[in-house]
């Protein structure tokens, strides 16, 4: 089954000197959420052997193994010998302090915690930890310290909460900042351990064509730096892509020219229209916005002709609408006339 995990949701009561701390997870087995689908409708029997699988990671050896030494790196971090704090007692704390520092090995284990990282912590503990009896974390965590011990975690309370898709944890203990990162180390420890289970070898084949991916695309690279610098130091000239860059800059310089030349018709056009309209009475019109404008409208129209008689063609559209500029360039000229007079 596909699982998919919500925010966890934390309580606490106390119970005379104990505290009980419960987490509640969403599996989406019951319901047929998956990743890869939406929602599929699953029987009875999947249901019941998904969430079961998925109990049984929480209590297996290995994942309390895990919360039982990231629960004591934690615990040896954020310890404080002289008061209590929402990760250890006090009086734990130096409890299992003192203990550590006086075992044979104690100043080697010591010198394993890293203050400023947890993981590195829990990494250097693992590999240090070996099944043997002077293995002093194999103690820890085989043997009866208190917290920390297999012992003591399989009394972690898991269950499914009715025919739904919850799982609800429940853990107590006499030290709440204890019971309560037990509990949070213990669904985080959860999502992880079920995460390999079931993408790691689809994790695999992805990171083994990645890495393909990578070393392709190094030799690629190398082969095409190794052809460029060949190319430069022979002076290899390409005569396709030379002749396709030479086409190209060609006709942009004869694009360039034509606009330059539609440019220059257009505006000799406008003064010879200015000139041809110019009289006795221009001098008093030269100001009126509608000569001006009307002017302008000439001169734009004698653009559109000069550009579309430079610009050859043999539509009959074209010849049509260049007759059309041409009348109402001849309508124009007709009214600026009246204007100037």
């Amino acid at each position: 089954a596909i699982i998919t995990f919500a925010v966890y949701y934390f309580g606490k009561r106390m119970i005379g000197k104990t505290y009980n701390v419960e987490a509640t997870l969403y599996t989406g087995a019951a319901s047929g959420y998956n990743l890869e689908g939406g929602n599929n409708k699953v029987d009875w029997a999947t249901t019941q052997n998904a969430m079961d699988n998925l109990m049984n990671i929480i209590k297996a050896e290995s994942t309390l193994k895990r919360v039982s030494m990231r629960l004591y790196a934690r615990s040896l971090i954020k310890g404080n010998p002289k008061e209590d704090n929402e990760f250890i007692k006090a009086s734990n704390y130096n409890r299992i302090y003192e203990h550590l520092k006086n075992s044979p090995n104690g100043k080697e284990i010591l010198s394993l915690i890293d203050k400023n990282s947890e993981d590195k912590t829990v990494a250097n503990f693992f590999n240090y930890l070996r099944p043997t009896q002077a293995n002093y974390l194999y103690g820890v965590f085989y043997y009866n310290l208190p917290y920390y011990s297999y012992n003591d975690l399989r009394a972690i309370r898991v269950a499914r909460k009715g025919a739904s898709d919850l799982i609800e944890i429940s853990y107590t203990a006499s030290d709440p900042g204890i019971a309560y990162n037990t509990i949070d180390i213990l669904t985080r420890e959860f999502v992880n351990g079920y995460s390999a289970i079931r993408y790691g070898e689809t994790d695999k084949v992805i990171e083994y064509f990645k890495s393909e991916l990578q070393r392709i695309g190094k030799e690629l690279r190398l082969k095409e730096d190794s052809l460029t610098q060949y190319n430069v130091e022979k002076r290899v000239i390409n005569y396709y892509d030379e002749t396709k860059e030479i086409a190209a800059i060609n006709k942009e310089f004869e694009l360039r020219e034509q606009n330059v030349l539609i440019a220059y018709n257009s505006a000799k056009a406008m003064l010879n229209e200015l000139e041809k309209q110019m009289g006795s009475n221009a001098k008093h019109v030269i100001n009126n916005l509608q000569f001006l404008d009307k002017l302008n409208e000439a001169a734009s129209l004698t653009g559109k002709i000069s550009e579309m008689e430079t610009i050859s063609s043999d539509h009959q559209n074209q010849e049509a609408s260049l007759q059309e500029y041409k009348n109402r360039l001849n309508q124009t000229r007709k009214e600026l006339s009246e204007l100037s007079n």
